[in-house]
């Protein structure tokens, strides 16, 4: 388990790079190939005002979505949730504003803006809304190595 603080301009910094790079060429160099996600130019998004909290409800919006995985912002009124479940690949969790409850396998952990939490592969975990908070899931669609 690893939680740290990670400042906001850097990761919003990587998601325009990353953003940047959504279409790539193929080998003759002569059309471009796009890979499927919500947006298809380099466009600048401030995390904090790309979702509105809606009343009683947990929303999402794909940032970027292909074969490789997923970046996705969610916006959790307060006392709002996601009930104990588990995914077959690491998730990075970052706490964009707010504050939330991160239950890893039992574990309890209270995340504020900017904090960051890495939830390992087919580890239960849940989420709460301690007030109204956002978070950035980004999935990796990569399975691990054996060691």
């Amino acid at each position: 388990m690893l939680i740290f603080s990670v400042r906001r301009r850097g990761l919003l910094a990587y998601l325009v790079l990353y953003s940047r790079l959504q279409g790539v060429f193929d080998q003759s160099w002569k059309r471009q190939v796009n890979m499927e996600n919500e947006y298809r130019k380099a466009e600048l998004v401030n995390l904090g005002d790309a979702l509105a909290y809606q009343e009683r409800s947990v929303i999402s919006r794909a940032l970027l979505k292909n074969s490789g995985g997923t970046i996705t912002l969610f916006a959790f009124d307060q006392g709002e949730g996601l009930s104990e479940h588990k995914a077959p690949f690491d998730a990075f969790v970052n706490v964009i504003e707010g504050e939330a409850d991160i239950t890893l396998a039992g574990e309890t952990h209270r995340l504020s803006g900017g904090d960051t939490i890495v939830l390992p592969a087919n580890v239960p975990h849940a989420v709460d809304a301690v007030s109204r908070f956002k978070m950035l899931l980004v999935m990796i669609k990569a399975p691990k190595a054996d060691a």
